[in-house]
């Protein structure tokens, strides 16, 4: 294979071109310890080798960094490492190697994002955007059931009715949202169409919202 072109990306990268078809990206310090320079030539086994002891341990570290940075899932991971210039091969090497780690965890993240946004969003819309960010139905199920028992422990802790189904978590968000609007004041009849529409486009159930109104 000929290295037909290095390709400068940021102040200390170059992108690699053997054969005319884009390989990889490598610091300048690992291409010059590597030895490759433009018009050089590289056997399989050359390349294989020089992927395993420069470009994968970068990418691992890459990868490591962005989680400890904050939570991700699986798809916004692997987005960032396409974006950092792995291709898709190196890409699903490197997840292979992180998940040997506990930082990937797409229940863990739908979780920490119910827990989050549970008391102000309706499941259908932290749902569609939880899918958006490439976590798959069975991981936001789980996610939620776990969500629910949480809930449900620490309303019984609390000395509160305890719940575990789905639409009192719906109540109790949509309780949130009223109050938040409301600071303590009573509900005057002109708000209530506009709250009703407000929640109905956050995706909570009709009937759930009215249950609500009423209470107001």
């Amino acid at each position: 294979m000929k290295i037909t072109a290095l390709v400068p990306e940021g102040k200390t990268k170059d992108r690699i071109y053997l054969d005319e078809k884009y390989a990889g990206i490598l610091s300048r310090r690992d291409i010059a310890a590597a030895g490759l320079f433009e018009g050089g030539e590289l056997t399989k086994e050359a390349w294989a080798k020089i992927e395993e002891e420069f470009l994968l341990p970068a990418g691992r570290k890459k990868a490591l960094d962005l989680l400890l940075a904050r939570e991700r899932t699986r798809r916004e991971l692997e987005e960032r490492l396409l974006l950092a210039g792995y291709t898709q091969e190196q890409t699903v090497r490197i997840l292979q190697y992180v998940d040997q780690f506990p930082y990937l965890d797409d229940v863990r993240y739908a979780l920490h994002y119910f827990c989050a946004a549970g008391k102000r969003k309706s499941f259908r819309q932290m749902q569609y955007e939880l899918r958006g960010k490439g976590v798959l139905e069975e991981d936001i199920s789980e996610a939620y059931r776990q969500f629910l028992l949480q809930m449900q422990e620490e309303t019984s802790c609390n000395g509160q009715e305890s719940f575990a189904e789905r639409g009192d978590a719906e109540k109790a968000a949509i309780r949130a949202f009223v109050q938040k609007r409301l600071r303590g004041r009573a509900l005057e009849e002109n708000e209530r169409e506009r709250l009703y529409a407000s929640l109905m486009r956050k995706g909570f159930c009709s009937e759930d919202i009215r249950a609500v109104l009423r209470e107001y």
